[in-house]
């Protein structure tokens, strides 16, 4: 494996990590604004949800965090799109077909499919460094606070004061941004194991409606496993005692 692939298998990782926390939080927040007996649920179970709703924060912001890093040493979008343009060899032709080969490609239809492969340039990878310019100033102005002040660390002066920092967030901004930085990933991978290029736009995140169902089957589980041990202990039912 090429550093390359190395490098966006694990961006890929950070970006699903930061994505699934999110639709995780916005389902069960949108679920329990729609659903009062859910609401109460969560209200009954207010330390647990209150861990929960946590975890899914600092996954989100510090994944998030990782990939807007501005810090050389570590891995982020920026870091992976340079390289990209600095190793542009790892895009050509030769080494798509040595890719294809190796994945079990038929030989007898190899020729035709290079035929119809884009062969990228430093400016392809170069000009997604403008766009992601302007997401790092939004993370950097308003989210980047929260992950520093409230999850990484814990900042004296917002104790209390969490309302003001995440007033000025918004939840379809983070999306567009989680989707942004998807279809970044995605980009660079149609690139270096298929030769095609796509515009940006031409990528959505594909695990939304998977991450609200699995949510949703998660809290009706929990909520008639409740309802199924508040039902027996009315009855005298449950674990006996020793």
């Amino acid at each position: 494996m090429s550093i390359i692939e190395s490098h966006l298998q694990n961006n890929t990782a950070e970006v699903d990590t930061a994505s699934y926390s999110f639709y995780l939080w916005k389902a069960i927040n949108n679920m329990a604004a729609h659903d009062p007996e859910l609401r109460s649920s969560l209200n009954r179970n207010a330390l647990s949800w209150r861990i929960i709703l946590h975890s899914l924060q600092t996954t989100t912001f510090i994944a998030l965090g990782r990939l807007f890093d501005t810090d050389k040493r570590s891995l982020t979008t920026r870091s992976l799109l340079i390289e990209c343009s600095q190793n542009i060899e790892e895009f050509s032709k030769p080494r798509l077909t040595e890719r294809k080969v190796a994945a079990g490609l038929d030989p007898a239809l190899l020729e035709d499919y290079m035929t119809r492969t884009y062969e990228p340039c430093p400016a392809d990878f170069e000009s997604k460094l403008k766009k992601l310019d302007g997401w790092s100033k939004v993370f950097r102005d308003r989210y980047q606070p929260i992950r520093h002040k409230l999850f990484a660390h814990r900042d004296v002066e917002y104790l209390g004061k969490e309302d003001d920092l995440f007033g000025q967030t918004d939840f379809m901004e983070i999306e567009s941004m989680l989707g942004f930085l998807h279809a970044i990933d995605r980009f660079i991978w149609e690139l270096l194991n298929n030769g095609a290029r796509h515009e940006l736009n031409y990528f959505t995140f594909p695990d939304e409606a998977r991450v609200l169902k699995d949510g949703q089957s998660l809290l009706q589980t929990l909520s008639k496993s409740q309802f199924s041990h508040t039902h027996r202990t009315a009855q005298g039912g449950g674990h006996p005692r020793a």
